[in-house]
């Protein structure tokens, strides 16, 4: 993940070994929130999005990239996971935002992008888009992800924060998203 894109047309290049301004980004990625712009093992961005598209790596809405946004800009919408059992196939787990003024939220979904369609620049499978990830309905605003200890599976964790004060933590691994979560109580009550 060598290269952000985040804000206002803004990115950063760490290829290099030290921070160098990135001002080549789509002119529609616009972000109040974080994005997740995931590189290949070269460092070269493959893709990144924004609260309603998923761009390319020339900079362009990827096909069937439109609308893939979040309700309610959430300050962290995107994780971008490879997945371990297809090559140059992605899962783009999204996350709605916290707000009251919106009834139907979809809490916690994933998209599978393909970067081996349209030439290589990548495409959002049709059919595979806002898959909800099981249990996570009510979830909102704060998504990560981290490495298992075992440093190949992957963890994403969410907060459900509309009614339940708990971590809701999926596991990736080579047989994809296990739907059953770890569930960790916090503190910290619902907003």
């Amino acid at each position: 993940n060598n290269m952000w894109y985040f804000g206002h047309h803004a990115g950063l290049n760490f290829n290099s070994g030290s921070a160098v301004p990135i001002n080549n980004a789509a002119a529609l990625f616009w972000g109040y929130e974080c994005s997740s712009s995931p590189s290949d093992s070269l460092g070269n961005i493959l893709f990144y999005e924004s609260s309603s598209y998923v761009f390319n790596r020339n900079n362009t809405v990827m096909p069937n990239g439109t609308l893939l946004g979040t309700v309610d800009q959430p300050n962290q919408p995107f994780f971008a996971v490879k997945k371990l059992d297809e090559d140059n196939v992605y899962y783009l787990f999204v996350v709605d935002g916290d707000s009251s003024a919106f009834n139907l939220p979809n809490g916690l979904t994933y998209t599978i992008i393909d970067m081996r369609l349209d030439g290589g620049l990548g495409d959002v499978r049709i059919g595979q888009t806002g898959i909800p990830v099981p249990g996570a309905e009510l979830n909102a605003d704060m998504l990560t992800g981290t490495r298992a200890k075992n440093n190949k599976d992957v963890w994403i964790v969410a907060r459900q924060r509309r009614t339940n004060p708990w971590y809701l933590a999926y596991k990736i691994t080579n047989s994809g998203l296990d739907p059953a979560p770890v569930i960790s109580i916090s503190n910290v009550p619902p907003l």
